[in-house]
């Protein structure tokens, strides 16, 4: 799958990766593939570990996203989260759902990092009504 998104020059949906040659014909769908590839987290932290291991002091960035969402009653676990808000009179906070991001910055030069971790931030139990 990771071959065929990286080598599609340009892709209007995710149906059109299906049509790559790379895409391997395991599964009939790409949303499929999306559904059945989950890599092992705690194997690929290994390898990022392993990675940074000779770095002397690995650069990490870390970041939280409020997906806004009051308009979804239904969707489950959603949380009060805090918004950076410029507009005067506003809460800087809204309903939606939090993800966390951590990611290593290779070099003090350049504009790429890679993920190490994404993830949804959620409370157990915990339901806005």
């Amino acid at each position: 799958m990771m071959d065929a998104v990286m080598t599609t020059p340009k892709a209007n949906c995710l149906t059109e990766m299906a049509l790559n040659p790379l895409f391997r014909r395991k599964w009939s769908s790409v949303s499929e593939a999306l559904q059945d590839c989950q890599p092992d987290r705690e194997q690929l932290m290994k390898l990022y570990l392993q990675q940074m291991s000779g770095v002397e002091r690995p650069i990490l960035a870390v970041d939280h996203t409020a997906w806004v969402r009051p308009d979804a009653p239904t969707l489950r676990e959603r949380t009060y989260e805090h918004l950076a808000t410029a507009i005067h009179g506003n809460k800087p906070i809204a309903i939606g759902l939090g993800y966390s991001t951590i990611a290593r910055i290779p070099s003090a030069q350049g504009s790429w990092a890679l993920p190490l971790r994404h993830e949804r931030i959620t409370r157990k139990g915990y339901t806005h009504q």
